[in-house]
């Protein structure tokens, strides 16, 4: 089993492209080495998709997989997630949390 975390991010209108950029970047220069990562892709909402199932209210898009919750956990309390979050919040007008086994 693993355990998949899925993150969607509106970023604020003010929200400068270099910003948007650095978060995905640090996705795997931060997340990436935090030890219960197994694999983390983060990237921009592909906006030419354009299907009335398409959810388009997000601008950036990541997803992280674990072995299992408690390495979700682990990546939760971990100092370089914490440095993530911190670092590109002031940016965020809303973010959406999926988690869930595969």
């Amino acid at each position: 089993m693993k355990y998949v975390h899925c993150v969607f991010f509106s970023c604020k209108p003010e929200t400068a492209d270099a910003d948007i950029e650095a978060q995905i970047a640090d996705a795997q220069n931060l997340l990436g080495h935090i030890p219960t990562v197994r694999l983390v892709r983060s990237g921009r909402r592909d906006a030419t998709m354009q299907r009335d199932v398409n959810v388009k209210d997000y601008d950036i898009g990541l997803t992280v997989l674990f072995d299992d919750k408690a390495g979700l956990q682990t990546y939760a309390d971990h100092p370089l997630h914490l440095e993530y979050v911190g670092k590109y919040k002031q940016n965020w007008a809303a973010f959406r949390v999926f988690d869930f086994t595969a």
